[in-house]
């Protein structure tokens, strides 16, 4: 039993580890990656910080009807786990987004986002329970979704999520520049990391930072955990 559990113990550790070296290969990417004007754009990794807009036609998010370049929205249902447990499982995660430029003082270039990672901050929040139904907007996204608030009796316990990038949001990304004859750059994922967000770099570099150091610990913990049980057994 004790070795069972050290084992396990090594392969959390393993994967907490993996993280730790992810977060950590992006926050030294950005730090040591300066931000370049798009009027100075090259082949190759590239930092850039702008607005960004739609090149062709924006579309509108599912929850809250809001014009936008791009919009995630996630729909999660509550269910039992185990004899007392519940545990949240996605209905729907849905990420859609239009061709989009973004843009600073010097030029413009084009974003590849459904190739990037996207690091965003969530906008809206809403749920809806046994006592507390959706509404009539959300029963009718839900049924586009081939999904129902409705449970056999009651209400299903539901929780909704909706990030959005509005034209004219603040934007960072960092990834595989490629020039293109008669048209403007393109930022692709390439051979790279290709990173999308809307937060500050500061902001992102404290949390990358954070994240190393907490799976780091995680994974000093959880094998010092398998020892002291191995041991003890």
């Amino acid at each position: 039993m004790g070795i069972a559990i050290l084992c396990a113990s090594l392969v959390l550790s393993a994967l907490l580890l993996y993280k730790g070296y992810v977060a950590f290969g992006r926050s030294r990417r950005i730090s040591d990656l300066p931000t370049t004007p798009m009027i100075d754009l090259r082949d190759g990794l590239v930092e850039v910080k702008g607005t960004i807009s739609a090149r062709s036609s924006a579309i509108e998010s599912p929850m809250t009807g809001t014009s936008c370049v791009l919009y995630h929205f996630v729909v999660e249902e509550e269910r039992r786990s185990g004899q007392n447990g519940t545990r949240w499982v996605n209905l729907i995660s849905d990420t859609t987004h239009t061709t989009c430029v973004i843009e600073d003082d010097s030029g413009a270039c084009e974003l590849e986002l459904g190739k990037a990672h996207l690091d965003l901050i969530e906008d809206h929040h809403a749920s809806s329970g046994t006592f507390r139904a959706a509404g009539t907007h959300l029963d009718a996204v839900l049924r586009r979704y081939g999904q129902t608030t409705k449970g056999i009796v009651f209400n299903k316990k539901l929780r909704y999520t909706e990030t959005i990038l509005k034209e004219g949001d603040f934007l960072y990304a960092l990834g595989e520049c490629g020039l293109r004859d008669g048209d403007i750059p393109l930022i692709d994922k390439g051979k790279d990391q290709f990173l999308v967000s809307d937060q500050s770099e500061r902001e992102l570099l404290t949390k990358f930072r954070l994240r190393t150091a907490s799976y780091s610990l995680g994974a000093l913990a959880s094998v010092a955990l398998g020892i002291y049980v191995a041991v003890a057994a």
